[in-house]
């Protein structure tokens, strides 16, 4: 697939209002690092689709597939990075900010989720895809499976971005293991490098190590995940080890069950590096088993504790005419399980409205809604999880006609 080559170094900030049915589906990582904490982090799956900040006041959404007038060697739409970061904003049920340029057909990205740029302090949104900050904006470079998506609070002040693997994955290129087993009691190797690319140029076809180089002083610590799914090193905790001159250090878990770290460096209580990505690691048991039931340590939330993450919401519209109309998403994570799910319903320009709950369930991702004739209602699924924590997500509007009118 060609990458976008115009030049605009922008980040951007979308709201995910609909997913185009007839595109392919890629995978990538997408990873947002906030002033102090991450607000996002994982896997997320994406079509070519349209994209809206907050506080856009445009109709419809903004064109952001990687076709525009800037870069007519993309002629097929594609996934971008701001398309996928809106994916994984939607399913954590957070927004974000941008302006639109025309002459660009892309968006400068102030703020994700309650991060917004400080223009005070020069902090900036800025986007890298496989370690490298693009030449474009976020609408305009068009991904393939297996890029890495960064967006950085602050990107533009020299900081060096880390990198975290485990010694025994050798890692030299493609997707960087985002998982590991360790063994009870026993020195689990890890290493640390870092990228200090800061001018604009193309990312590579896939993620590498090329470019790297071992990073000495990485503070590698527990990661506190709250109940938004925000992550935060835990520089406090004693089990924090700092990376030698070949960037390696060893971490001793004395639990078993799911860990999770993640490596940064701190400097007059201010960190002085892009943190790195996170490592889940599955400690087994003494007996030698696995970490399906295991309980993670308390300070440590473990990947089975993440919320459930939806997305791609479709309506389909075709039985108005008789009050239904059919709803799907997809659980693009589901963290610790599905509980059940419901969609509610608000008849607009009631005053006073409130959402009505039509149909719910424990399984699958469809269903079809019974609305009364004569109004327009905006739709909202809520999703329950296994904690009993519930997320919600916008399905968008229809009207539904009297009855006896088409």
């Amino acid at each position: 697939m060609r990458k976008s080559l115009a030049a605009f170094s922008v980040a951007t900030l979308l709201f995910l209002l609909a997913v185009p049915a007839a595109q392919a589906v890629t995978q990538v990582n997408v990873r947002i690092e906030g002033a102090s904490e991450t607000i996002f982090e994982g896997p997320i799956s994406v079509e070519a689709h349209g994209v809206k900040a907050s506080s856009d006041t445009s109709e419809g959404l903004r064109r952001c597939d990687g076709i525009n007038v800037n870069d007519p060697g993309n002629v097929t739409p594609a996934p971008t990075p701001t398309a996928a970061s809106a994916n994984a904003m939607a399913s954590i049920g957070e927004s974000f900010d941008g302006q639109w340029y025309e002459g660009y057909d892309d968006y400068f990205i102030t703020r994700w989720g309650p991060q917004a740029q400080d223009p005070s302090a020069s902090a900036y949104w800025g986007l890298l895809v496989n370690e490298v900050f693009t030449n474009v904006g976020g609408c305009q470079y068009q991904l393939d499976g297996g890029d890495e998506v960064l967006w950085v609070c602050d990107a533009f002040n020299g900081r060096p971005s880390l990198a975290l693997f485990p010694v025994d994955a050798n890692y030299a290129s493609g997707p960087r293991p985002l998982t590991a087993t360790a063994e009870l009691g026993k020195p689990f190797g890890v290493e640390v490098v870092s990228y200090a690319d800061d001018e604009e140029a193309v990312p590579s076809a896939s993620p590498s190590r090329s470019g790297s180089a071992a990073y000495a002083g990485a503070e590698v610590a527990p990661v506190l995940t709250d109940a938004r799914g925000f992550e935060k090193a835990d520089m406090a905790s004693p089990r924090t080890v700092t990376t030698d001159s070949q960037g390696r250090a060893s971490v001793v878990f004395t639990e078993p069950g799911w860990h999770r770290i993640k490596a940064t460096r701190v400097s007059g209580g201010k960190e002085t590096v892009i943190r790195s990505n996170r490592l889940d690691v599955c400690v087994k048991a003494a007996d030698g088993g696995g970490c399906g039931n295991a309980a993670p340590a308390a300070s440590t939330p473990a990947p089975l504790q993440t919320r459930v993450r939806v997305g791609g919401p479709r309506l389909n519209r075709k039985g108005l005419a008789q009050g239904k109309v059919g709803v799907s998403w997809k659980v693009i994570d589901p963290g610790v399980g599905v509980r059940r799910w419901r969609v509610s319903s608000q008849e607009v320009g009631r005053r006073g409205a409130r959402y009505v709950s039509r149909t719910s369930g424990r399984r699958g991702t469809s269903a079809t809604v019974h609305l009364p004739g004569g109004a327009g209602y905006r739709l909202r699924l809520t999703i329950v999880d296994a904690l009993g924590r519930s997320s919600d997500l916008a399905l968008g509007r229809v009207t539904v006609p009297r009855a006896g009118r088409g």
